[in-house]
């Protein structure tokens, strides 16, 4: 199987308990689920499933509040609020409120301006060009904050994505499954693979690595490959119908002939990506960099649209 020889290295590990074994997780999960119980220290950990000790034995695995032998309750209590209150705000950012936060918090914005600008009118008269340079610097500022906030929920939603569980069941994922229908393939390491004419439908390809592998005409319809690492992999011909892409890296993808009808690319990075006869119908494209390095309007559908330019009634 492709990919085999990634398993167990790296950043994986497999738990066991009372003989049963869970995983791999990677290596930045194994603190969270220490936190939140899920695991103890007592449970042997293993990168190759051959050789167990102790998850106690590895110290760099350990947060710092298992650094000493008496753990204080009340900090690790605070410590899996947080963990919590984390999942809790991935959930509230999903792809289809995240959009819709940032463009109510321009318009409020927008709105507030406006309604600035309308009072300074009637209590001026006359036209006051100082006045109006200091209150055009004022809305900039505002719009300047208004941007770095959208762009810090993003950055925070990736952040949590990379180090975090996602609340994703993995207990059944099987890197070493062969290609099929439903596969469970979350994160593993399947770059340079050949799973051409591969049916993976409904499949789940969460965060996979799939640089460089060829998938000509692979059928990825109702996968989910958000944050899926696709950089110059060869989908030629694939049929990708309302596969999730969210986040995902396709550049220097060859995408030529492939379909994307009604799939969900918000926030994919298509730079460098080929895509004669490409089809889009339907196709979510908000906030996805584009082959030229364009960022696409959050209202892209089907094509990648250009944001509006800033009129009089948006300043």
């Amino acid at each position: 199987m492709p990919g085999d020889e990634q398993e167990g290295q790296g950043y994986d590990w497999y738990v066991r308990r009372g003989g049963k074994i869970h995983g791999p997780y990677p290596e930045g999960i194994i603190g969270s689920y220490l936190i939140l119980g899920r695991i103890t220290t007592d449970d042997e950990i293993s990168h190759d499933r051959q050789h167990w000790l102790p998850l106690a034995s590895y110290p760099e695995l350990l947060p710092d509040i298992f650094a000493d032998d008496d753990i204080d309750p009340d900090q690790l209590m605070a410590a899996r609020r947080w963990h919590d209150e984390r999942r809790y705000l991935d959930r509230r950012m999903s792809e289809d409120t995240l959009p819709k936060r940032s463009e109510r918090r321009r318009n409020a914005d927008r709105r507030e301006a406006s309604a600035d600008e309308a009072r300074r009118r009637r209590m001026t008269p006359v036209f006051d060009a100082e006045q109006d340079s200091r209150r055009r610097q004022k809305d900039r500022r505002r719009s300047l904050v208004a941007g770095i906030v959208v762009l810090t929920v993003i950055t925070f939603a990736f952040i949590w994505q990379q180090n975090s569980d996602q609340q994703i069941n993995d207990e059944d994922r099987d890197c070493s499954a062969q290609a099929a229908p439903g596969v469970n393939w979350n994160h593993c390491q399947f770059q340079n693979a050949l799973l051409a004419d591969a049916d993976l439908t409904a499949a789940r390809l969460y965060n996979i690595n799939l640089q460089s592998a060829r998938l000509m005409a692979a059928k990825f319809v109702d996968a989910d490959l958000s944050y899926a690492n696709l950089n110059g992999a060869d989908l030629r011909g694939s049929d990708l119908h309302r596969a999730q892409l969210i986040g995902a890296d396709l550049q220097n993808a060859d995408l030529r002939g492939s379909k994307f009808w009604r799939a969900n690319l918000l926030y994919a990075d298509l730079r460098g990506a080929k895509i004669d006869d490409i089809e889009l119908d339907g196709a979510q494209l908000g906030h996805a960099i584009w082959t030229d390095g364009r960022l696409c309007a959050s209202a892209s559908i089907g094509r990648c649209m250009n944001e509006p330019k800033p009129t009089l009634e948006n300043r």
